[in-house]
């Protein structure tokens, strides 16, 4: 993955060995709040605003600015219900025309349109370019991580706040496939689909080719007490 500094240099970052993933969302997830603070050890709390842009044909790719960065990931695996997600982009704005093109604009599995500056800062990203792009959804996501370790597997429960609207999530990482199921089933989430950020938003903003009922994937009532 390449990372660009403010300054405009590139440094070729280690390699990072991608997690399988587990991901799902719903109203209220009180009851895994719970087990996670009894079975796992709080490491961090945080906030972070990110913006994604979700686009209809995009199904493989995870695109976000967070912190004044374009952030991109791949999806390169499903196994055993789990996803598998590789980060393979990252730069700093400004971001010239061809990195737009190329990396944006493909990830987003839409035609690059014609770019009047040779780059673009931050301001003219949003103003001059993806406010100007009808096929481009731009959903902000502010989170409220409160981050877990059990056994060396990472987990999330996050506070939501979609264009405004409150929700929660909750996440398991880990590079074994099976020690994330373990977790999964420890804190009985059997019931839930795996969704990925950007499938949820995709189906919250309409942007999906079949939504099917919240019910079978975003569980209103969650498993709160």
């Amino acid at each position: 993955m390449i990372n660009r500094s403010f300054q405009g240099e590139f440094t070729i970052m280690n390699e990072i060995i991608p997690r399988f993933e587990f991901r799902a969302f719903a109203h209220d997830f009180g009851l895994t709040r719970d087990k996670l603070h009894h079975l796992a050890t709080l490491k961090e709390i945080e906030e972070q605003a990110d913006v994604y842009l979700i686009t209809y044909n995009n199904h493989n790719h995870n695109v976000k600015v967070r912190d004044g960065r374009l952030d991109i990931k791949y999806l390169i695996h499903k196994k055993n219900g789990l996803e598998q997600w590789r980060p393979i982009y990252q730069a700093s704005f400004p971001l010239t025309a061809s990195e737009l093109c190329w990396e944006l604009f493909t990830s987003l599995n839409i035609v690059a349109p014609t770019l009047a500056y040779d780059s673009y800062d931050q301001k003219a990203f949003w103003d001059k370019l993806m406010k100007l792009q009808s096929s481009i959804c731009l959903v902000e996501v502010v989170k409220h991580r409160f981050c877990f370790n059990y056994r060396s597997c990472w987990a999330e429960i996050s506070n939501l706040w979609i264009n405004g609207i409150p929700m929660q999530t909750v996440a398991i990482e880990n590079e074994d496939d099976l020690t994330v199921l373990r977790l999964k089933t420890m804190l009985d989430l059997e019931e839930y689909e795996n969704v990925s950020y950007p499938l949820a938003l995709q189906r919250i903003m309409g942007l999906t080719r079949h939504c099917p009922d919240p019910d079978t994937w975003l569980l209103h009532g969650g498993n709160g007490g």
